[in-house]
Parts: structure tokens; C-alpha cells; sequence
């Protein structure tokens, strides 16, 4: 069967119910969007880097198939009525993708600019077709019945687009991050004996964690100054803490998110400023995991026996005093 019929030579293409209509009819320039959406999607599905894009951006390219299969049809042409295709379980399923990964993302705190990946670009563009065919089913809408879910359907769609591209850009940080380490520990920028083992965490129980935040306590007062010291386990998970008499209330969210960051990168966080400057390799990293990620001294890994065990953050001094309270921490265990 010839893929060319000729009887559209015209300019006009029949709809699903068989009337004829000009190419620019606005039910056709509408479907034809949505044809075209899917395509963009498809672009973006193709240079996604993560798993879990590649499977809702291949979900929503069937969806979009009933969504122009459903545009086909004239609903005033012989009293069809709306053929309705995408249905409100559609559109949950699109709110209930996007709550789910918002909730793994730090918040917006400025305008997107698109084009910091290929993935965030091809989804940006996917997102604004899905726009305009939004505008061209609200246009269709004041002339010819078009089902109020369907149009709920591409508003939820557009959003959630805009969603992966910042998930893709986030996965696309953390990837680069760990090759950051990986790449730093074969090159020795990571104490001997880390590399290769920072997949397998030794325990890090309470004892030590304790023993880890008395010498630091110690330091901390040796220098005179109230700290916020915390220890984290290698999965992040709080161990230990103290508050020092004196120590600045800020002081406690931050020790926190200094020993987080150390166990998450296993390097000092000093180390990390230099590398999350503008043009820095790891440039935007404060804005992941929810902005638990600092980039300025006064978080230290832990190791036992070489292999990563966890974090120690230490707060309330200069950058200086911190680090070097966070090392005596660190030091306190380290050894065994």
C-alpha cells in the first residue's frame, strides 16, 4: 500500500469521520500541534540521560495519541458528540508525576533559562509546543466542542515538562558530582585507601560518633567558640549533635548540612568551594538535594579503616575555626 494517496493535493484532508476539511481548518492545525508535540517529545525521550524521564516521556507519547485521535473527530459532524479519549485519570496521573518529583527537588529561586544540557533544551522545546497547542485547543474551543479534561490534559502536561527539565538537569548535577569524586580519588585528591570504597560504608555507631564530636567539643573550646557540631552516617542520617552554650541558632541547620555534604561528596566541603565557583565543574551544586549541599568549609568526612563512614559538620566560627574543629573531629576516629 503506496504511503501517498494524492488526495490531499488540494489542501484539504479528511477527519476521522470522513468530511473533508481545508489543512488550516483549526481542528486539523490543532491535531497537527499535538502530532508535533509528540514529535518533540519524542527528541526529548531520546536525549534523556535519566531512566525514569525515558519512561514517562514514552507513557505521554501514547497519551498523545488518543489526545489527536480524539481531535479527529468533528463532534458536530452528524451528531457525533465529543469522543472523549484522554480522561480525568489522565490528568491525575500528571499531577501525582509532578508532586512526586518536585518533592525531590530544591525550590526555584530564579528565572530557567533553557540549554545547560541537550536533555533540558529538547524538553524545553517539547514543553513550549505543548503550549502552543494548548493555545490552539482553547481557540478551537470557542468555535467547536472540545472536552474540558483535554484541555486540563495539556496545561498539567506543559507543567510537568518543565518539571523533567529540572530533573534531568538536577540527575545530570549528581552524575557529574559523583565523577567528580570518583575522578578525585584516582587522582589522589582523596586520602588513600578511599577509592573504590565509597560505595561500601563501614559502620559509624554512636560511640564513635560521640567520641568524634567530644574531641571537636574540645577543639571548638580550645579556640573559644560556641559551635553546632553534627555527625551523619554515610546515608546522611543525623547521629549525633551538640549546641554549644552561645552557639548561634544558624549554627545548627548548617553543621548539619556541612557533615550531610561530606558524607554525600566524601571530600572536606572547603574543597568543594573552589570546584562549585562560576565555570566550576561543579558549578550549581548548592541548589541539589534540596539545598542541603554547602560549598564552604567546616564539614569533614569520616573513614574507618580508609573506607567512608560518614560526616562531621562543625558551625558557629570563622570558615577557618570550622574547619579546623571539624578536622580535629575527624581526626578522632579516622585513625582507628
Amino acid at each position: 500500500m503506496a504511503v501517498y494517496t494524492r488526495r490531499g493535493d488540494g489542501g484539504q484532508t479528511s477527519l476521522r469521520t470522513g468530511q473533508r476539511v481545508g489543512k488550516d481548518d483549526a481542528r486539523v492545525t490543532a491535531y497537527g500541534t499535538v502530532d508535533e508535540a509528540g514529535s518533540a517529545i519524542g527528541l526529548a525521550r531520546a536525549m534523556a540521560q535519566n531512566a525514569t524521564t525515558r519512561d514517562i516521556l514514552h507513557q505521554i507519547q501514547g497519551q498523545l495519541l488518543q489526545a489527536g485521535a480524539e481531535l479527529s473527530i468533528d463532534p458536530g459532524e452528524g451528531g457525533a458528540g465529543v469522543k472523549t479519549l484522554i480522561v480525568p485519570e489522565n490528568v491525575n496521573w500528571l499531577e501525582t508525576t509532578i508532586d512526586s518529583l518536585e518533592n525531590k527537588l530544591p525550590p526555584i529561586k530564579s528565572f530557567v533559562v533553557p540549554g545547560d544540557t541537550p536533555s533540558d533544551a529538547s524538553l524545553h522545546l517539547a514543553r513550549t509546543t505543548v503550549r502552543r497547542a494548548e493555545r490552539l485547543l482553547a481557540g478551537l474551543a470557542r468555535t467547536s466542542a472540545v472536552s474540558p479534561v483535554l484541555l486540563q490534559y495539556f496545561n498539567r502536561l506543559s507543567d510537568l515538562l518543565f518539571v523533567l527539565s529540572r530533573w534531568e538537569k538536577h540527575e545530570a548535577m549528581v552524575s557529574r558530582v559523583k565523577r567528580e569524586v570518583l575522578s578525585r580519588a584516582q587522582s589522589g585528591g582523596i586520602p588513600a585507601g578511599s577509592a573504590g570504597k565509597i560505595s561500601r560504608p563501614a559502620f559509624l555507631n554512636s560511640q564513635l560518633a560521640w567520641e568524634a564530636i567530644s574531641r571537636a567539643r574540645e577543639k571548638a573550646g580550645a579556640l573559644g567558640v560556641p559551635m553546632s557540631l553534627s555527625i551523619v552516617d554515610a546515608g546522611g542520617n543525623l547521629l549525633a549533635f551538640i549546641r554549644m552554650d552561645g552557639a548561634i541558632p544558624a549554627s545548627i541547620r548548617i553543621s548539619q548540612d556541612k557533615a550531610y555534604t561530606a558524607a554525600f561528596l566524601g571530600m572536606p566541603t572547603g574543597q568543594l568551594a573552589a570546584l562549585a565557583q562560576p565555570g566550576g565543574p561543579l558549578h550549581g551544586i548548592q541548589t541539589s538535594h534540596r539545598g542541603r549541599i554547602v560549598a564552604f568549609g567546616g564539614g569533614h568526612p569520616l573513614r574507618i579503616s580508609g573506607v567512608l563512614a560518614g560526616g562531621i559538620g562543625a558551625s558557629g566560627g570563622t570558615v577557618e575555626q570550622d574547619m579546623e574543629v571539624a578536622l580535629a573531629g575527624s581526626e578522632a576516629i579516622t585513625c582507628l
